[in-house]
């Protein structure tokens, strides 16, 4: 008798929540085709009335990053390198006998990123 229960209980979970997502998909598309060509958001000027407009706003640019990845200690850290100061982003120990010897000489002496998801994709296969 419990098992018929617990059957019974299952299926009208089951199809509650088919018929709540069915609901509210059919909810979402009765308000879409109500709103017909309107549009939902509204479009906003970009020009600011404070600043007239043949002033030239000056504009700052950022150096751009550099991340290395260097072999210290036993640890591969990886840093960011920004406007002359580095900082370190993660470090991870990592042994130096299950790579090759070449490998390990690149990282001794550290491999430069443009970007950072290279960086960590190079991380991420050495401490995999």
């Amino acid at each position: 008798m419990e098992k018929f229960m617990t059957k019974h209980r299952n299926i009208i979970i089951t199809v509650s929540y088919l018929c709540l997502m069915v609901i509210f998909f059919s909810l979402g598309l009765f308000i879409g085709f109500k709103n017909g060509d309107e549009q939902l958001t509204k479009n906003v000027s970009s020009t600011i009335n404070n600043i007239p407009d043949k002033t030239e706003i000056p504009v700052q640019t950022q150096s751009p990053s550099n991340y290395r990845l260097v072999l210290e200690d036993g640890e591969l850290r990886l840093y960011v390198d920004e406007g002359g100061k580095s900082r370190l982003i993660s470090a991870e120990e990592i042994s130096e006998d299950s790579y090759p010897v070449t490998d390990i000489a690149l990282l001794k002496k550290g491999i430069t990123f443009e970007s950072a998801d290279s960086a960590v994709s190079m991380l991420e296969n050495f401490i995999s």
